[in-house]
């Protein structure tokens, strides 16, 4: 099954939490989300403040979580335990409506 958006976009801010900073390719890896698409989801988590973008040399940039990125992180990864973020288990009965 495919995550979600959202899903993504958590697992984006544990890696970068738990092994950041970290280059786009290194993020890529670790979560399993092209190239392409990571740095869309990069640049909305920078818009939103919660990573930061470091540049190291002229050609690295590195990505850290800051700290509302930590608490959004801890919000989602609480809520997580009250009500999974995955849909696996709902299903929509079309027939009953």
């Amino acid at each position: 099954m495919e995550r979600s958006k959202l899903e993504k976009y958590v697992d984006i801010l544990k890696i970068v939490a738990q092994s950041g900073p970290l280059k786009i390719s290194n993020v890529a890896c670790k979560t399993n989300i092209g190239s392409s698409t990571l740095k869309k989801y990069l640049g909305f988590l920078l818009a939103q403040g919660l990573v930061n973008e470091q540049k190291m040399s002229q050609h690295i940039i590195v990505y850290s979580i800051t700290q509302r990125g930590i608490n959004v992180l801890e919000f989602f990864t609480s809520m997580n335990q009250e009500v999974p973020l995955t849909n696996q288990n709902i299903s929509f009965d079309r027939a009953s409506k």
